[in-house]
């Protein structure tokens, strides 16, 4: 009997792939993704209302400033840079509900970021490898032990990382050094939404220095990559420069994040506030971290793209460690490679089975991964908004960010629409939801205690312009609040959960 090429072809995947073929099939890869797409949204939905975060808060109060004409770190101060409040802005047209628009958003960016990855896993591991990946990164990425909900820095950087990691992979697999560009220009945008991101530059460079072409080839692509890095942060170093503002920008991106460094390493790793977070994680890091040894123990997975990718999910995790403060949040930039490891250590396992028990065992498996994330994030599907937010932040999340949509009730009652406010406290999300403009420039009072010169603006640009409000923790008096408060007359008007209203 005599077969084609095409068909002797079609039998060898047949035979080794590691699931009944018919799940090989491009239809059946579609709808498997369209149900985990379904299934997230159906997952996450219910918490779309959860109250904003004061990290969500600034980035939503830049973003709306941008969009107003203002500049960043000029007209108002973040230690982010800018790629998050852009980002940010995409939530701005969706209408109703402002802290709806932003949890869309976030959904549908991870979903963005899942695409990424399963084209990653497909590349390196295989079909079902990068279904398993999608699945796991989908699930965890919306845990309450990543903070996964919440629209944090962390995932914004993580689109413009994966997309990084896939160009820089068909860079060598395709042996198409101009791709190195493409890779180069995601780690520039990383970096633009967490400076951590330029560490991405260590793996890339050595991925290319080890590609298997000839050093001129090498040079030409590592310069490729540099280049592309560059390029986005010459772009928006120049436009702040026109606009004035590459003072303001170094003072919050250098001086700001450099005092915050000091503090973290002042206060020393924060070895059991890291331990509390671990334990919990470990339901995927485990496993996670076991598949990246299984595939670097077989020869035929330790080529240059394979190692590539490992790096650069080592150098995410190891940017959360070096962070040194035990914030769950910064640990989801390592969730997509665990997620994947754990995924191509699913089928090296299932290649090791009896061919009958290949889908059910590893499916399985599969299932046991994603049982935590799904049972935490059902158990808060019938909850209230305030309820929620109590679970995920404790006393934060009960006192300020679930008060802040009735104080931003209570703001919109009694000042008028363009009247400025000042928030003397870290909940800019307030500004965000009563959609009125902070007095300062400083929208959280941080910089107030680590900046030079940043208490005396703040006064000076209060006495010079007193706002119809200003809003403080209860019972929480700022420095240099009690003069300016007797000599403006300003008294107390109202409380609401853990915030004081003065108003004159």
């Amino acid at each position: 009997m005599e077969y084609s090429s095409r068909s002797v072809s079609h039998r060898r995947r047949a035979q080794s792939a590691p699931f009944p073929f018919v799940l090989a099939r491009p239809v059946i890869t579609v709808a498997l993704c369209l149900v985990l797409v379904a299934l997230t949204w159906l997952l996450r939905s219910p918490l779309h209302h959860l109250p904003l975060e004061r990290d969500e808060g600034a980035y939503a109060v830049l973003a709306s400033g941008l969009a107003a004409g203002q500049v960043p770190y000029r007209d108002l101060f973040d230690h982010k840079p800018p790629l998050v409040f852009l980002v940010y802005m995409l939530a701005l047209p969706i209408p109703g509900d402002p802290v709806v628009a932003l949890r869309l958003l976030a959904t549908g960016y991870l979903l963005a970021s899942g695409a990424a990855l399963l084209a990653l896993g497909w590349r390196l591991y295989g079909r079902w490898a990068g279904l398993a990946a999608l699945a796991l990164t989908l699930a965890y990425g919306s845990s309450l032990r990543f903070q996964g909900i919440t629209f944090n820095s962390e995932a914004i950087l993580l689109l413009p990382a994966l997309l990084a990691c896939l160009a820089l992979v068909e860079a060598l697999k395709r042996q198409r050094p101009a791709l190195a560009g493409l890779a180069g220009l995601g780690v520039g945008l990383a970096t633009l939404a967490k400076p951590v991101g330029g560490l991405l530059l260590l793996p890339l460079a050595l991925a290319l220095l080890a590609a298997p072409w000839f050093w001129r080839t090498r040079l030409r692509a590592l310069t490729l990559a540099l280049a592309g890095g560059a390029l986005p942060l010459l772009l928006v170093a120049g436009w702040l420069w026109t606009q004035g503002a590459l003072p303001a920008a170094y003072e919050a991106l250098v001086v700001y994040n450099r005092l915050y460094a000091a503090e973290s390493l002042a206060m020393g790793w924060d070895f059991w506030g890291l331990a509390s977070i671990w334990g919990p994680m470990l339901m995927l890091a485990g496993p996670g971290m076991l598949g990246l040894l299984a595939t670097l123990a077989r020869r035929e997975l330790r080529q240059v793209p394979n190692l590539a990718a490992a790096g650069w999910g080592l150098a995410l995790l190891g940017s959360a460690l070096l962070s040194l403060r035990a914030y769950p949040h910064y640990y989801l930039v390592a969730v997509p490679f665990f997620a994947l490891w754990a995924g191509a250590g699913l089928v090296l396992l299932s290649r090791l089975s009896a061919r009958w028990l290949v889908l059910p065992a590893s499916l399985v498996l599969l299932l046991v991964l994603l049982a935590p994330p799904l049972r935490e994030i059902g158990a808060l599907r019938g909850h209230t908004p305030t309820e929620q937010s109590t679970a995920l932040y404790g006393a934060d999340g009960l006192n300020f960010f679930a008060q802040a949509d009735e104080v931003a009730a209570y703001v919109q009652q009694r000042v008028p629409p363009n009247q400025p406010i000042f928030v003397w406290a870290a909940e800019p999300q307030i500004y965000y939801l009563a959609q009125r403009p902070p007095a300062t420039r400083f929208v959280y009072d941080y910089p107030l205690e680590r900046l030079a010169g940043a208490r005396d603006e703040t006064l000076a640009a209060l006495r010079r312009e007193p706002p119809a409000l200003i809003i403080t923790y209860r019972d929480v008096r700022p420095i240099g609040s009690g003069p300016l408060f007797e000599e403006l007359g300003y008294r107390l008007q109202a409380r609401i959960g853990g915030f004081d209203m003065f108003g004159r």
